[in-house]
């Protein structure tokens, strides 16, 4: 897939971008935004226990995409998912854009996990979420297990866990 620089501020490059994407890619990105605007105002309305189990439920697809296709087609994704939040007029949280992640990596038969971590920095409470596919991060840097202390398991309704 091509690749989308996030930090471009001229219009008429990122237009450029955008038509140099394929069909699929341009597909993926209107849904990136589609679903990063409904995560976000599902958190706004939800807490996200719930939200994450009802996007489980919409997203039924059976989660047999594995190996080195599922995570450079994750990775593809995930550049998707990020050059449309930095475009988007209004903040989008590391949740928000993990849940969106997340649930678009399900729709596509690719099984991950939402990972949430936490750390102290001089006195102040700070947490971040990401998303992993066989512990393999996916949405942020590699080293991301070493700044943030992430959650073994997080029981979600119904008794499923995520990790």
């Amino acid at each position: 897939m091509a690749s989308w620089k996030m930090q471009t501020t001229n219009p008429q490059s990122s237009w450029a971008k955008f038509c140099g994407l394929t069909w699929q890619e341009r597909w993926l990105l209107l849904q990136a935004f589609v679903f990063l605007s409904l995560v976000a105002a599902g958190l706004h309305f939800m807490n996200f226990q719930r939200l994450h189990s009802l996007l489980a439920r919409f997203a039924n697809a059976p989660l047999d995409v594995c190996g080195d296709a599922a995570l450079q087609q994750a990775s593809a994704i995930s550049r998707l998912v990020q050059a449309a939040a930095s475009r988007i007029p209004w903040k989008i949280t590391c949740l928000v854009r993990s849940t969106a992640l997340w649930y678009m990596l399900r729709r596509k038969g690719i099984g991950s996990e939402i990972r949430i971590g936490v750390n102290q920095l001089e006195g102040e409470f700070h947490a971040h979420a990401w998303v992993e596919i066989d512990g393999i991060v996916i949405n942020d840097r590699d080293d991301i297990h070493s700044q943030y202390a992430a959650f073994e398991h997080i029981t979600m309704p119904g008794g499923s866990k995520m990790i």
